[in-house]
């Protein structure tokens, strides 16, 4: 269920976004990180144009299995309060967003 969420996200120590092939990535905005990010956890992403734009330093970008591997030790190893602007991710916020476009097509 959607609203258990937070809880299975507050029990990780880091939150990934494998998406791949990378055709997708070039057109994806994945959910998840809106997700991740209003929970306040470091996140291990495949470069993704769009969540790269937007990411802040609780996001980290592997492109390889070396990288992934060597990015969740650090996390794991040290662990940090990550500073994110959670209402800046919140679904309110996001239907505000939505909803200042649609009046925008509307006009």
């Amino acid at each position: 269920r959607h609203q258990d969420l937070p809880a299975h996200i507050s029990a990780m120590d880091v939150c990934t976004i494998p998406l791949s092939p990378p055709q997708w990535a070039n057109i994806a905005l994945p959910n998840k990180f809106f997700e991740y990010s209003a929970c306040k956890k470091p996140i291990l992403s495949r470069p993704i144009p769009d969540v790269e734009a937007i990411g802040g330093d609780h996001l980290s970008i592997y492109r390889d299995d070396e990288e992934f591997v060597a990015l969740v030790g650090e996390a794991v190893r040290r662990p940090r309060e990550v500073a994110v602007d959670a209402e800046r991710f919140s679904w309110k916020r996001r239907a505000a967003e939505m909803e200042a476009v649609l009046e925008d097509l509307t006009r």
